[in-house]
């Protein structure tokens, strides 16, 4: 059913279509109209308008700026806004960006993810730095999710699990790797540079069309942090490693491409692999938080995975990235 959009100037005939990978956080729908197609998004994972304007006033600010690819920058209604409340919640309208996520198969589209978010964070270092009204960084591990205040404290019982002996080891070992990230962060994190971020950056969040990657998505935890994390992340999911045979290659693909517009610092590049670690210590509180147990505990077990081809892989990886 299509909702309410007489805030819009919008043409009509309005009519609904399917969308393709339309994401898990929040409701998506496809709307046709006389002037082209639109996304209809219904917010689930803000109820505070404040959240959400905050990350509307970056896409719209970023859409202003000579860059090669786009944004989803939100349409205003005619009142000027560009937030609806509806009886389900809030709501925005955004236009529909034509692509699809990149092939993880083609080294050059891995390429071209690093460039687009070196020249993304060329962008972002002019942008005004104001604190997300309700997200953390990366860095602060006891306000990653209001459920879980102290992670480090963490029981099977409170999880709801068993207290089996693989369970029992598997959280000690978690734990005692946040203890290392959290020296991490107070010790190195913290002098690290910082400017706003886009907070979640991987390859599945740009879309190419023509052999063109041609536009980023889902800025909803961006964030000022230290740029780095985005570094991180962007390089996690580029690896792969979980399903590829030679991730480095594609590791390196990713790395010329950021590079090709920002020469990171040495620090930077030597906290990237504690940096992959943080960041898949942040998504485990994340699902936990939310209440998702059994994939908590399945992304814990990949990151003792990642911990450990990071160990013996480093070395490589930072000869890669030097």
């Amino acid at each position: 059913m299509i909702p309410d959009l007489s805030a819009y100037p919008l043409t009509p005939p309005l009519t609904e279509f399917s969308l393709s990978g339309a994401g898990i956080n929040n409701r998506v729908m496809g709307i046709r109209s006389g002037d082209g197609d639109f996304v209809w998004k219904l917010y689930q994972t803000h109820a505070d308008p404040a959240a959400i304007r905050y990350e509307h006033r970056l896409l719209t600010w970023l859409a202003q700026r000579e860059l090669s690819f786009a944004v989803p920058a939100p349409v205003s209604t005619v009142d000027g806004d560009t937030l609806v409340s509806t009886a389900e919640g809030w709501g925005a309208l955004f236009p529909l960006l034509p692509g699809a996520p990149p092939d993880h198969c083609q080294i050059e589209q891995i390429r071209a993810v690093g460039a687009a978010l070196g020249e993304l964070h060329c962008a972002l270092v002019d942008y005004t730095l104001v604190p997300h009204p309700h997200f953390h960084s990366y860095g602060d591990l006891r306000h990653v999710h209001p459920t879980i205040p102290d992670p480090f404290a963490l029981t099977l019982a409170d999880l709801g699990l068993p207290a089996a002996p693989d369970l029992i080891d598997l959280l000690a070992r978690w734990q005692a790797d946040l203890a290392e990230l959290d020296e991490f962060t107070r010790c190195v994190y913290i002098h690290l540079p910082l400017q706003m971020t886009h907070g979640d950056y991987v390859p599945s969040n740009t879309l190419f069309h023509a052999g063109r990657l041609t536009a980023i998505l889902d800025f909803e935890m961006a964030q000022p942090d230290v740029r780095a994390i985005d570094m991180a992340s962007g390089l996690e999911f580029s690896l792969r490693i979980w399903d590829r045979r030679d991730p480095l290659a594609f590791g390196a693909a990713f790395w010329q491409g950021y590079t090709g517009w920002v020469q990171p610092s040495a620090d930077e590049i030597a906290a990237i692999p504690m940096l992959i670690r943080l960041r898949d210590a942040v998504s485990v509180l994340w699902w936990l938080g939310r209440g998702n147990i059994s994939g908590g505990v399945q992304r814990i077990r990949n990151g003792t995975i990642t911990k450990q081809w990071l160990e013996e892989n480093g070395d490589e990886m930072m000869g890669m990235m030097r």
